[in-house]
């Protein structure tokens, strides 16, 4: 298929059945990015011969350097299935775990996924292991990127109905299976491991795939290639034939023979829902922002779920639309800006023009005088100097910095969005009950009302559509289509919810799987341009979906990740396009919890504490503690309500101690062996599981938690390794080995561990180098784990509180 015009892909918007929304999913360095340049070959954007090597989508310089996906990238893509004509818009997001952020950002804008399974490692990190997907069902596909092919059970079937005259049917439902093909008998049978047979799928399939591999790659048999080339039918250029490397001939005959990109395409096609057949539990989720149920609505909100149904591109249709990002691009390549070739005719005028300039020029140097030549050419040289030097020194800085402006990834729920139209943008804490009891019926955002919480209005500048590296101008986008909106940066910081209904809700949040928990803290080398990077921060903020940026007490500026790698590539981002500034970046600020555990049953010796010293610390605080008693920060009244005032009077806090029912008393007195077991059970599962069972509610007067001595939690990450020799590095920082498992059929292993967040940073490039690249790491945020040392230092808690409390009024 050539390269389709953009009036085409326009023309292919309009049809919301034909429309497939989809992102390709899997784990880092699984064939994501690989396979996308196969799709994207298809429709002639690219040459089939740079698929994986161009790597299209990643259009970022630290992608192509590291070789992996950072940011989520879309495209539009063109395919004829039968007699109809879809419209693809493909979304390749990234596999490592620091990113999956962008993910989840891809996600909200789909109908479907294609996920990437490798097939030695098989399910990891990135992929959703509880999707059951069948080759007889027609949702799988085996592929090899690489090599340019790919093919569906469904496709053998129709070569081997027509060769075999077996019925389709038969074939689809026992080409995937425990089958045989009874060459005496000329039928297919069950039982083929039983009988030692090899089944159907090996026999039909895969022999023919490993046969060619054979004869092109390993024995480089010329006549058996030209036979297989023959029976194919496919046409092999000369080029290819004699090349040196063996797989250009193998991918030219792979690519005519089984090619990726159609059986791919074909399964979306087929498989992945439209637009128009999104679920209405789907959309009742969107609409319901935290605990609120959809039936708690107003009615005017919920009529609008037909709306997101019918996914209508009718005038009277309410536009809605979800901004999932917002991603920096440089504003060179916005396409308003961008320079347009000339056509026969511009060429031909502008060459009479400079044509006539010059002859103008010759004939009044001819016609000048000498003498005023000679008195004032010096003086007309020096002066057009210095008007040059006048406007080039005096641009403006703020031109130079306004070289980042920021496109909203969103998607069409609802309506035709145009040029320029107005929109309410809603804000996460938006009521839509709250303005319809305010707001006049039938009001629009271009109507001057009242100001709403929550409710304001925009103008979309721009749209555009989005094709990978570049992005191409739109007057109007229908319903069920993803695009690119210019002119939100001032509106929109991370995520939201456009509207022209008021009545709109905002949108359910995302849900960030990766938790930023890596912070630094940012300072400029040269203290005048502070500035600078505070500009440069927020900017970095706005564009990366999961970084956090904060500003401490001490007014440090403290720049929070997911990970070392998207530490890295923020703090790249803040030097060369958002702050442009030299910057130091502190050590990793690895963030600690406090927490409380039981008072110790056995002094220093082993010997029980006796109940007269707990009785003891339990009066004595009593005692100070006794009713009435109050402070510049501390108030206790005769009902039991305690109220605490913070030292810099920012905040206040009021407790009230209420003693539990005298029956829930009882039945946790008599339930005291199963609460023992769940406390035994919650101790086992807390070794590296995210599965806490709570310990259930027990009366116990506020003194005792003070008293309880408070311990440190400490960040712990999980790690995939996919190696055994890496025990030496793991107990040099710190970490454990919870689980370890050889992969059935390979010489590879996965090992499951545990180590503290502080001792993370470097872990990945230590275990390449002392593996020599055989290990391949991926840490992901787990759980807290209480350290094995006292926080206070051996005093008491409530010393330890009062000292602190002392030295912050100090």
């Amino acid at each position: 298929m050539g390269h389709t015009s953009l009036e085409k892909i326009i023309s292919l918007q309009r049809n919301p059945a034909n429309i497939r929304n989809l992102c390709i999913l899997a784990h880092v360095d699984h064939g994501k990015t690989t396979l996308a340049d196969c799709l994207v070959a298809s429709n002639g954007i690219i040459s089939s011969r740079l698929a994986g090597k161009l790597r299209y989508l990643d259009s970022r310089e630290d992608e192509q350097i590291r070789g992996i996906t950072m940011k989520s990238s879309a495209i539009s893509l063109h395919y004829s299935h039968g007699d109809q004509e879809y419209l693809l818009n493909l979304i390749d997001s990234p596999g490592h775990v620091d990113f999956s952020s962008e993910v989840s950002t891809a996600v909200r804008l789909c109908d479907g996924a294609v996920v990437v399974v490798d097939a030695v490692e098989g399910v990891c990190p990135q992929d959703d292991s509880h999707l059951y997907f069948s080759p007889d069902q027609g949702n799988v596909v085996f592929a090899s990127a690489i090599d340019g092919w790919g093919f569906s059970i469904r496709q053998f079937a129709q070569i081997y109905s027509e060769r075999m005259g077996i019925k389709k049917e038969v074939l689809l439902k026992t080409l995937w299976g425990d089958f045989y093909l009874n060459m005496k008998a000329k039928r297919i049978m069950k039982g083929a491991q039983a009988k030692g047979k090899k089944p159907l799928f090996v026999q039909l399939v895969l022999d023919n795939i490993w046969s060619l591999y054979d004869a092109v790659v390993i024995r480089r048999d010329k006549e058996k290639v030209e036979k297989v080339v023959t029976s194919l039918g496919v046409k092999v250029m000369a080029r290819d034939s004699r090349h040196s490397d063996p797989k250009v001939l193998l991918s030219a005959i792979c690519s005519q023979w089984l090619p990726v990109s159609q059986a791919v395409l074909s399964m979306v096609c087929e498989k992945l829902p439209s637009p128009l057949e999104m679920a209405a539990e789907r959309v009742e989720k969107l609409m319901s922002v935290g605990a609120r149920r959809f039936d708690s609505l107003p009615e005017q909100t919920q009529h609008l779920k037909t709306a997101f149904l019918q996914c209508s591109s009718e005038e009277n249709a309410p536009v809605i639309v979800f901004v999932s990002k917002m991603f920096a691009v440089d504003a060179k390549a916005l396409p308003q800006h961008r320079q347009r070739p000339l056509t026969q005719e511009e060429i031909a005028e502008r060459r009479e023009t400079a044509r006539r300039r010059h002859a103008d020029k010759m004939a009044a140097e001819s016609h000048r005088e000498p003498s005023h030549s000679e008195s004032a050419s010096p003086a007309g040289v020096c002066t057009a100097n210095v008007e040059n030097l006048t406007l080039k020194d005096s641009k403006p800085e703020e031109e130079e910095e306004a070289k980042e402006t920021f496109v909203a990834f969103a998607r069409v729920y609802s309506g035709v969005v145009k040029k320029g139209q107005r929109v309410f943008v809603l804000g996460p804490k938006y009521d839509p009950a709250q303005s319809l009891s305010t707001l006049p019926e039938g009001c629009s955002a271009s109507d001057d009302v009242s100001e709403i919480p929550h409710l304001s209005r925009c103008s979309m500048e721009n749209l555009y559509l989005l094709m990978g590296r570049e992005l191409e101008e739109l007057q109007e986008v229908p319903a069920g289509n993803v695009l690119g909106i210019g002119g939100l940066e001032e509106f929109v910081l991370k995520s939201a919810t456009l509207s022209t209904a008021p009545a709109c809700p905002p949108f359910t949040p995302l849900n960030f799987e990766a938790t930023p928990i890596v912070r630094v803290a940012i300072e400029p080398k040269h203290p005048s341009e502070m500035p600078k990077l505070v500009r440069g921060m927020r900017l970095l903020n706005q564009a990366d979906p999961c970084a956090e940026v904060l500003i401490q007490e001490t007014g440090e500026h403290v720049l929070v990740t997911a990970g070392e790698v998207h530490l890295q590539r923020c703090l790249d981002d803040l030097r060369e396009r958002f702050a442009k500034i030299e910057i130091s970046a502190s050590e990793p600020i690895i963030p600690f919890r406090e927490t409380v555990v039981r008072p110790p049953k056995v002094d220093m010796v082993n010997e029980e504490l006796g109940k007269q010293q707990k009785v003891a610390i339990i009066h004595q605080v009593k005692e100070e503690a006794a009713p009435g008693r109050s402070s510049d920060t501390l108030h206790l009244d005769s009902s039991g309500l305690v109220t605490l005032t913070t030292p810099n009077r920012l905040a206040t806090v009021g407790v009230r101690a209420i003693p539990l029912p005298q029956e829930a008393t009882r039945l946790l007195e008599s339930s005291s062996e199963v609460i023992r077991t769940l406390e035994q059970v919650n101790m086992s599962l807390r070794e590296g599981k995210s599965l806490d069972v709570s310990e259930p509610p027990r009366r116990r007067s506020a003194p005792s938690a003070e008293s309880a001595p408070p311990r440190r939690s400490k960040a712990s990450a999980e790690s995939r390794l996919v190696l055994c020799r890496v025990y030496g590095v793991l107990g040099k920082r710190e970490g454990r080995v919870l689980q370890e498992e050889m992969k059935e059929g390979t010489d590879m292993f996965i090992i499951k561990a545990v180590l503290p967040v502080a001792e993370s940073f470097g872990f990945a490039d230590e275990i390449r180098k002392r593996t020599s690249g055989l290990a391949s790491p991926q840490l992901v945020f787990s759980h807290w784990e209480r350290l094995n040392e006292d926080a206070c230092g051996g005093v008491s808690t409530r010393d330890w509180i009062v000292r602190a409390t002392g030295r912050r009024q100090v």
